[in-house]
């Protein structure tokens, strides 16, 4: 089935354009409206009543969809997105998305939600999928990024200070969809340091702690000597420190072990946890701006947050 996407790609305008043009809110010249009318044609694109029906209603209302409601991390993106959404007159809400019962998801519409922004661990392609003709949709990972390198460079040269040369990465989540991790190799690499593919740990979602804790069992039933870890999240981290203790190595004695948020959750915990910060609660705050202008079909451009 062809989507807004498709259309705007064959007709080579944005898919803000392709709304416009739909919903006749703003003028566009007629060899734009041609083009893109020859497009829906082509496409056999069937515009969603619904989706147009939003596009001129506003409920000042918009959800977040996570997978993890016990994650801080969503906690401090969830504080983030209220700030601005407060700033805007929007109200925010937050989803906990069960795929095996995804009715939940498929009922935002119908319950007035303005937008959705979809913070999810996994599974994010799907849940787009599923409501993303439904309701104007923005994505972590998608106009929103993190540059992880500058951060994980620093942070393996620190390491590499501290003596250390054998270094574990555990993902936390599926490696090919981590962001950490090629940062952490190019790191690696740039300081000159070997990449043992027997200590790198693929993930499970969601990166909780019993993910870092089974993670590290895994690592540890492989024999392999190693003197540092980097976690691709810190509630990875923390179970991955758990696991070690329970096995008999010491933080920071045996192993120096680093994450990647630096959750204001974990500041206090001893040893302390060295991490990345990847600013949640700011990606919060750029996500919702994202979204009203999305909503609104304004143009926009990805957002890269160091």
């Amino acid at each position: 089935m062809a989507t807004r996407k498709d259309v705007a790609m064959r007709a080579g305008v944005s898919v803000a354009t392709v709304s416009n043009v739909i919903n006749r809110s703003k003028n566009v010249t007629p060899a734009v409206e041609r083009r893109v009318r020859d497009a829906i044609e082509a496409l056999n694109y069937r515009p969603n009543l619904l989706a147009r029906g939003l596009s001129t209603r506003e409920s000042k209302h918009m959800a977040m969809l996570v997978d993890n409601l016990y994650n801080p991390h969503y906690a401090e993106l969830l504080a983030g997105a209220q700030a601005e959404a407060s700033e805007q007159g929007y109200i925010v809400s937050v989803l906990s998305v069960d795929l095996s019962n995804p009715q939940d998801i498929l009922d935002l519409p119908s319950r007035g939600v303005d937008g959705a922004i979809l913070a999810l661990s996994c599974d994010c392609d799907r849940v787009e999928a599923m409501i993303g003709e439904l309701l104007p949709c923005v994505r972590l990972g998608g106009w929103v990024r993190v540059d992880y390198g500058p951060a994980a460079q620093d942070m393996i040269k620190l390491l590499k200070a501290l003596g250390h040369r054998d270094m574990a990465f555990l993902s936390g989540v599926d490696l090919r969809v981590n962001p950490a991790y090629p940062a952490w190799r190019q790191a690696m690499e740039t300081q000159g340091l070997p990449i043992r593919e027997e200590l790198i740990v693929d993930g499970v979602p969601p990166a909780d702690q019993a993910e870092g804790y089974r993670a590290m069992e895994a690592l540890l039933a492989r024999n392999v000597p190693f003197t540092a870890l980097f976690a691709g999240n810190d509630l990875a981290a923390m179970g991955a420190m758990r696991a070690l203790h329970r096995a008999g190595r010491s933080v920071p004695g045996d192993v120096s072990v680093v994450g990647c948020d630096q959750l204001q959750a974990y500041r206090c915990v001893t040893p302390t946890l060295a991490s990345m910060d990847t600013h949640a609660f700011e990606i919060g705050r750029c996500l919702v701006r994202l979204l009203t202008e999305e909503i609104a079909l304004k143009p926009h451009e990805t957002l890269i947050v160091p």
